[in-house]
């Protein structure tokens, strides 16, 4: 794959000829291709390796031997594998005069690619500071590597481990299950996992290799989405009558989920009760409305509304944004999400300073956000669920919140620095839970210069997975925006009620969450 062409020059010759000779003849003897997939003799239609092989075959990205064979089942070297890794993503190969690693002298065939690799952040060396060109690279390598390079970092990680032999404490741990995740692979898939094991020390094979990169390849763009889970999501409002005089009618409004493609895609829901009326804001958010009858003391009303939601998860890589002078700053999206409002306190000094403090001089919002999505989630502490309101200027004063606090901070610190921003509120899938405080939750998006909103959660974020322009299967999206009319600045849901005399009824309300997936 790569530089195998040590396989293709025999020593004897390699000695007869000047070094600089030796190693054109190395790289020029990497790129050829047989005319035909088909001369591949160990490589035949059908096999798991195929597709993959033919296609990065085709491209010059790797090559096989003058047996005509391909060895899928050999391995590769560290430094091969950053050959195949630049060829897959077209990575610059200046140079620098010196090597950043003692092993990896510039006369070695393999230093552009090596240097290319570590210049982007995807390769590393050991702690000793050697690269180590020779050793075989491992399967977890392999991975780490693909995964810092189509994904930046790891994504999402799991609740449990998938593999017995990739605990959470490795260090390859959230590259793995990210590729999981993308997929790059499946945690059954044979040619990769051996008994439930994956084996993360194991020497990467050719054929590993060949999927693996074609499957990276192939989902190198601008934005990634993963395969789609679905759910029933049940969202119930019991209003009781605890005492008092009886409630003659109720007026219940309900934001309702709404289909934001690709990533949601509500494909049914009904209610216990017949809505009234359904209409939108001027933002597309979707809420219903109730009209509830006689509620006599001691009795309860049930509205409940029922889901199937399809979500799929979502990273965004969009590269080479405009300035911050490329925002039009008289269109109306940026002037109203750059505005300071209640609990999102962008005009204060000490929000402003802050933000100026963190984006610096730099003129990439998508950078400028990043290092606000950064410092947001590892400044505040969280503090469990809270159900009074802070906001972003006493959550920065005492340093925690909870989700609402961290997307408000993080949103006041944005518009504070000229990054249109917004609150987004939902729910989230977390297995078994039943808590209010679990299920609900908010997080953030940013608008980029090229019209894209990009979603960001600094809550989820703060262990160290990528939520920035990326989302899990897990993130149901209700509403956006903090302060709702029709909610009355409430959350989730608002109602009014009516009764006769002057006695008032002690009309209370609960709220039950059931998510479930769909397998």
């Amino acid at each position: 794959m790569e530089s195998l062409g040590k396989e293709l020059i025999s020593v004897k010759s390699i000695m007869r000829l000047h070094w600089y000779i030796a190693i054109l003849v190395l790289i020029t003897a990497l790129t050829v291709l047989p005319s035909d997939l088909r001369a591949y003799s160990d490589v035949v239609q059908d096999t798991w390796e195929y597709e993959a092989v033919k296609s990065l075959s085709e491209k010059g990205i790797l090559a096989g031997y003058p047996d005509h064979s391909f060895r899928p089942g050999q391995g590769i070297t560290r430094a091969e594998f950053a050959k195949v890794t630049c060829l897959a993503f077209n990575l610059d190969l200046q140079s620098p005069p010196d090597s950043r690693f003692p092993d990896v002298p510039p006369t070695l065939w393999a230093f552009p690619f090596i240097e290319a690799c570590a210049r982007e952040g995807i390769i590393l060396g050991f702690p000793d500071g050697t690269f180590r060109p020779q050793d075989p690279v491992s399967k977890e390598q392999m991975v780490a590597v693909l995964v810092r390079m189509v994904w930046q970092e790891d994504l999402f990680f799991p609740l449990e481990a998938s593999f017995i032999d990739v605990p959470p404490a490795r260090w390859s741990f959230g590259s793995i299950e990210t590729a999981i995740v993308v997929p790059l692979f499946l945690a059954d898939e044979i040619p990769i996992v051996q008994n439930g094991d994956f084996q993360p020390q194991q020497p990467a094979t050719r054929a590993q290799v060949s999927v693996m990169v074609w499957r990276a390849e192939r989902t190198y763009q601008e934005t990634w989405l993963g395969p789609a889970q679905q759910y029933t999501l049940n969202y119930s409002v019991a209003l009781t009558n605890k005492d008092g005089p009886d409630v003659t009618a109720v007026t219940f409004t309900l934001p309702l989920l709404q289909s934001v493609p690709p990533y949601q895609i509500v494909e049914s829901w009904q209610s216990s009760v017949p809505a009234e009326e359904a209409f939108s804001d001027n933002v597309g958010n979707r809420f219903a409305r109730f009209e509830l009858g006689w509620i006599p003391t001691g009795h309860t009303v049930t509205v409940s509304v029922q889901y199937l939601v399809s979500l799929r998860p979502i990273i965004s890589r969009l590269q080479g944004f405009d300035s911050f002078t490329g925002y039009d700053t008289t269109s109306v999206l940026y002037q109203q999400y750059t505005q300071p409002e209640q609990w999102e306190e962008s005009d204060s000094s000490e929000i402003r300073d802050k933000a100026n403090e963190l984006a610096g001089s730099e003129d990439d919002p998508r950078q400028a956000a990043r290092r606000i999505y950064e410092f947001v989630g590892s400044y505040l502490n969280y503090n469990g669920y809270n159900p009074s309101e802070k906001g972003a200027l006493e959550a920065f004063r005492s340093g925690e919140g909870d989700c609402t606090e961290f997307a408000d901070l993080f949103v006041a610190l944005c518009r504070a620095r000229g990054i249109p921003a917004r609150f987004l509120e939902g729910f989230t899938y977390v297995p078994g839970s039943f808590s209010h405080g679990d299920l609900t939750h908010d997080w953030a998006e940013i608008l980029l210069p090229n019209g894209q909103w990009l979603p960001v959660d600094p809550t989820f974020g703060r262990f160290g997975e990528n939520y920035f322009g990326a989302t899990d299967n897990r993130h149901f999206l209700l509403v956006r925006g903090r302060q709702w009319p029709e909610l009355k600045g409430f959350h989730y849901y608002y109602y009014q009620y009516w009764w006769d005399g002057t006695e008032q009824p002690n009309l209370d309300s609960s709220e039950e969450i059931l998510i479930q997936p769909v397998s």
